[in-house]
């Protein structure tokens, strides 16, 4: 997990967390005008960067994910099994950095409308939720039921909080 979290984290921390706040002045300016048309435009422009920025870091470390392990961390006691096992771990892990991308993205969508208690609910329930798969998966997957929670969790929120602000947007876009 530790390995695998290395190599997630860096194109989420150098891509995903730049874009989002790159954006996020133009966000808040947006919300703070009531501008709900420039709010959209904006989280649907950093949406479709965010994708076409990280959708092939996805599929690269999904697809050369033995590979890239072997090469960075197999030397020492870090054997070839401990990298086969890695690379499978990183092979469903690695499906998760897009939509924990979208997270963040959204999370500063609803910080730009001044509201920190829906983002805050999403993530319990989506606390929970990982928990749950962890724990349903884990008798048929073991440990990789672990990324397969992050997939599935980050899918879940992702989804969620696009599906709150755009109901937002909705009744924003209507009242005016």
């Amino acid at each position: 997990y530790a390995f695998c979290f290395q190599l997630i984290m860096m194109p989420y921390g150098i891509i995903a967390v730049s874009l989002a706040t790159v954006l996020y002045p133009r966000l808040a300016q947006s919300a703070a005008n009531g501008n709900a048309s420039e709010f959209q435009q904006t989280l649907a422009l950093g949406t479709r960067w965010t994708v076409f920025a990280l959708l092939p870091v996805c599929l690269v470390l999904a697809l050369l994910s033995e590979p890239l392990v072997r090469v960075l961390f197999e030397r020492g006691q870090f054997s070839y099994a401990n990298s086969r096992f890695t690379a499978q771990f990183l092979t469903v892990y690695a499906l998760s950095i897009l939509p924990y991308a979208l997270v963040i993205l959204a999370t500063r969508g609803f910080y730009a409308w001044q509201d920190t208690m829906t983002p805050m609910w999403i993530n319990i329930g989506g606390v929970v939720l990982s928990l749950g798969v962890m724990f349903g998966l884990f008798p048929y997957w073991s440990i990789l039921s672990v990324p397969w929670a992050a997939v599935i969790t980050y899918a879940a929120t992702t989804t969620v909080s696009y599906r709150i602000l755009t109901t937002r947007f909705s009744t924003t876009l209507s009242q005016h």
